[in-house]
């Protein structure tokens, strides 16, 4: 697949749904005192969704991605420093600069270590 350039264009309809769905959060009794012991503090996460339901402008984000010039194509050539995968680096080879490096991995650790 030759290099495609594409936007991030997400349809009023999507985020009117989460929007509504982010309203609509059944949340659950938390035990007095609990705080960060049981996962994320209640009061953290009921602030987080109603920043993303009353604040986060999305399209202010969709229009900062989309200043860049975004490309969806076939990976060109991967690299692996062993057979276990322990390390992957994938590039993007290109005349202008050359390899450049799109992605490095770190994997499962090797046999033992």
């Amino acid at each position: 697949m030759a290099l495609q350039s594409f936007r991030v264009s997400v349809a009023d309809e999507i985020l009117e749904d989460l929007r509504q769905r982010l309203a609509h959060t059944r949340w659950p009794d938390e035990p007095a005192g609990a705080g960060w012991q049981y996962g994320s503090a209640l009061a953290v996460v009921r602030d987080l969704v109603e920043y993303w339901r009353d604040c986060y402008d999305w399209r202010r984000q969709e229009a900062a991605l989309n200043s860049w010039s975004d490309c969806d194509g076939d990976v060109l050539s991967v690299f692996t420093r062993d057979e276990l995968l322990t390390d992957v680096m994938l590039y993007w080879a290109t005349s202008a600069i050359g390899r450049l490096p799109l992605v490095g991995a770190a994997g499962a650790p090797a046999a033992g270590t």
